[in-house]
């Protein structure tokens, strides 16, 4: 339904500024550890 290319975009955005690149498989994956940080 589009989440992985999403995920994969946030990922690759995050990099562009500065972040670590995110190991995700899913989008319930990148909120959970965004709500952790």
């Amino acid at each position: 339904s589009g989440k992985s290319y999403l995920v994969k975009a946030l990922s690759d955005l995050e990099v562009s500024n500065g972040g670590n690149a995110l190991q995700i498989h899913s989008m319930d994956d990148y909120f959970m550890t965004e709500v952790e940080k």
